[in-house]
């Protein structure tokens, strides 16, 4: 399976803790671990980051790719303060 990335979409332009002005949204993508279908395996930890927005955060792997989006995806719905930010995977 294809490494996934997750896409935040602000419902407008928001000003934050990056350079370059307001912006509209950007993905997160996990560290690399090699090959691009290579899970690290259940119970270790992934990092997840976007240069665009610079945030950066680590949470569980789960048991496959799809299940480790779907824990940043939950996760990055929790912390936005936005209203009206639609987080996905891609």
């Amino acid at each position: 399976m294809k490494v996934p990335t997750i896409r935040v979409t602000f419902p407008k332009p928001q000003h934050g803790y990056w350079d370059g002005g307001a912006k509209s949204g950007g993905e997160f993508t996990p560290d690399h671990y090699g090959e691009e279908d290579d899970h690290p395996g259940p119970g270790n930890r992934i990092k997840w980051g976007s240069w665009t927005l610079n945030f950066f955060f680590t949470v569980g792997s789960g048991k496959s790719w799809k299940d480790a989006a779907r824990i940043a995806r939950n996760y990055l719905a929790r912390r936005c303060r936005v209203p009206g930010t639609t987080v996905e995977v891609c």
